[in-house]
């Protein structure tokens, strides 16, 4: 029998390769390219720095039996064959993409490739700007193997010193620019920073004989246990939260990459005892912060050709600066779906709450903010106009947590009050909201409340008057302040209880239907897949007949098309500019359209250890309006691909010549 289930890391690798497959694309601007590459790196150090951490930390388990850690270390080294032939894809891509990006006038140069008047230019700039910001190290009796910065580059080498092979190290300062701009007659010209620091290497050692040189960088384990971060009466969570940022920037390495082969003895000496398997060569950067200081420096007539046309999301027809969005809400429910509309009316709205003295109170679950917060700034206001501010800051936001900390102690400081939600439950629930005399108006999205991501991420927003759910968000904000998790709710589900159990008891209802009508239809949209009791109950589902249509943006671990079990579920994955972000799940019930937006993709973590919401989609313009772009993301055939029962992604050969997202843009009204 045909495998239902793929495995969770290796589904990851294959959304990595799609991620990747972008950069490839003739629909993509060459320095759009390398931006999709650099998504890829950075995927992939995140990948390595908790998946891979995660794996590594449970195959030292001491509780371990023989044969679970014989499991699990063929698949430790399984994702590591795979890492490197990833690499030698994304080295592929990479060299077509700097080939291209050189016929149309930008050139990424080696020092071999310089003019004599670059090489005098680079000399200068290694004298005046980089080597003061240099430190050399040699390891021997003396000096110890150098702590390196968890996904920060340096330079490598073997040296002989007098009779001794020794391992060296040149550390950078984080000053030095990571890309310098060449002087030259025609076109852009560059060299990377680590290039020339490689070429001057050897300055730095003084009478030492240098074997080798290479760039390398240190991917660090940060799977921390959440549990580490409790909080009791006896310790103050921000503090706690601090002190567990700052263990992650020292935890073992799970990833050393280096820019070139090496000999045995540089892997040796630079694994340090551990595991030499860990040391993979990628020829390509290995950070890509270069690609800001390139669009900075371009040209208008080069901009064109080179990046995506500047995306301005819309403002709705309906929209003016002179209305009011509290009285439009009153009257009707309201969608914005970013990034294509504007996040222009949500911000309205907020400006108008906070200045409206019949409004009473705002309350906002928060778990990624920019940098510079809108939200966070008018928060303040209203607190500064006497408003009770609350506001649920989840501090283990990964790779957020110096972010969120900072903005918990600003609100604090302003008198805002700031809960940090039940134990270890991730706050993971997108809602707002706003009580003004005995009405409330509700916000409820798929995505964060981050201004940043709304220009990148594809995200549903939806805004109600509605009292139930109004009354039922003011019940979330009590119950993760009482650490209540069964709480009650008459119309949002909310996990980690609600969620799969009203997931379960709609395809329940939808195998009925089929069974009844022979109608049963479900489209789910999300992000990843892994839940065991949700994969389960679809698979129920489609041996009763009812057609399931998926669209997963990243893991599927759900195989499709396997006769007798999945036969009627088919899945898709659309990668493109804009981040596929939004959950949506439907129902058909016999004709009724019953639909959701939600914060929880179908994971165990999202369904069963996190705080999540999802709503039901109750005004019949939104609902039609969602379902349309469901219909729409289900025939594109141009960013989207396609599972097969081979667990491979293919692209759809429909010649419908539909890109999901470009007509999102160009649509007027959606």
């Amino acid at each position: 029998m045909e495998k239902i289930y793929d495995n969770r890391e290796f589904s990851w690798l294959k959304f990595n390769e799609r991620v990747l497959d972008e950069a490839k694309s003739p629909l993509t601007p060459p320095l759009e390219k390398l931006r999709f590459i650099s998504i890829t790196t950075n995927n992939l150090d995140e990948f390595y720095m908790v998946r891979v951490g995660s794996l590594t930390d449970r195959i030292l388990l001491k509780s371990n039996n023989s044969e679970k850690r014989a499991e699990l270390l063929e698949l430790y080294d399984n994702i590591l064959e795979r890492t490197a032939a990833f690499y030698e894809k994304q080295e592929s891509v990479y060299k077509d993409v700097i080939s291209e990006l050189s016929k149309k006038g930008l050139q990424i140069l080696t020092p071999g490739e310089l003019t004599n008047e670059q090489l005098v230019f680079v000399k200068l700039v290694y004298i005046r700007e980089i080597a003061p910001l240099l430190s050399a190290y040699i390891v021997d009796n003396t000096t110890r193997y150098p702590h390196l910065e968890n996904k920060n580059t340096n330079i490598a080498l073997h040296i002989k010193k007098k009779d001794k092979k020794l391992l060296a190290f040149i550390h950078k300062g984080n000053a030095i620019p990571k890309i310098i701009k060449l002087p030259s007659k025609s076109g852009l010209k560059y060299v990377f920073s680590d290039d020339i620091i490689l070429k001057y290497a050897g300055k730095l050692f003084e009478g030492c004989t240098i074997l080798e040189k290479v760039i390398v960088k240190v991917t660090r384990n940060a799977d921390l246990d959440a549990l580490e971060a409790l909080y009791d009466e006896d310790v103050n969570y921000r503090s706690k939260m601090k002190d567990l940022i700052r263990k992650r920037k020292r935890l073992l390495p799970v990833k050393i990459e280096v820019s070139d082969k090496i000999s045995v003895g540089l892997r040796k000496l630079l694994t340090n005892n551990l595991n030499e398997k860990i040391l993979l060569s990628n020829k390509i950067p290995m950070s890509f912060g270069f690609l800001a200081d390139i669009e900075k420096n371009l040209p208008r007539d080069k901009r064109d050709k080179l990046v995506f046309e500047k995306w301005v999301p819309r403002l709705p027809e309906w929209y003016s600066d002179e209305m009011s969005m509290t009285n439009a809400i009153m009257k009707k429910d309201i969608m914005l779906f970013y990034p294509f509309d504007s996040t222009k009316p949500f911000f309205k709205l907020l400006e108008e709450a906070a200045g409206d003295p019949e409004v009473s109170s705002i309350k906002v679950t928060l778990y990624r903010l920019s940098h510079h917060s809108r939200l966070i700034d008018i928060l303040l206001k209203a607190r500064d106009a006497g408003k009770e501010v609350v506001t649920v800051m989840e501090l283990r936001a990964r790779f957020d947590e110096d972010n969120n900390i900072n903005y918990s102690e600003i609100l604090e400081n302003a008198g805002a009050k700031v809960l940090y939600g039940p134990s270890d439950y991730k706050i993971h629930s997108k809602v707002l909201l706003i009580t003004k005399g005995e009405k409330y108006i509700t916000h409820l999205a798929t995505g964060n409340y981050n201004e940043n991501t709304a220009k990148l991420y594809t995200d549903i927003n939806i805004m109600t008057s509605n009292y139930e759910i109004g009354a039922d968000a003011e019940s979330l904000f009590k119950n993760i302040e009482d650490g209540n998790l069964k709480g009650k709710y008459r119309i949002l589900s909310v996990s980690p209880n609600g969620i799969m159990k009203r997931l379960i008891k709609l395809i329940g209802k939808e195998i009925e239907f089929q069974k009844q009508y022979g109608n049963g239809y479900i489209i789910l949209k999300f992000n990843s897949l892994t839940s065991r009791p949700m994969m389960e109950k679809l698979i129920e589902a489609s041996k009763a007949g009812v057609k399931i249509q998926l669209i997963i943006r990243g893991i599927c671990c759900l195989v499709p098309g396997i006769k007798g079990e999945t036969e009627n579920i088919t899945v898709i994955s659309i990668v493109g500019r804009f981040l596929e972000h939004s959950r949506v799940f439907y129902f058909n019930h016999n004709s009724e359209k019953r639909m959701y937006i939600s914060s929880a993709d179908l994971m165990t973590r999202n369904l069963e250890r996190r705080v999540e919401t999802a709503v039901p989609v109750l005004d019949f313009e939104i609902k039609n309006r969602i379902y349309h772009t469901l219909l729409v993301m289900m025939s594109d055939d141009v960013k989207a691909r396609i599972m097969g029962k081979n667990r491979k992604y293919n692209k759809k050969e429909t010649g419908n010549d539909i890109n999901s997202q470009a007509y999102f843009c160009e649509a007027e009204d959606l």
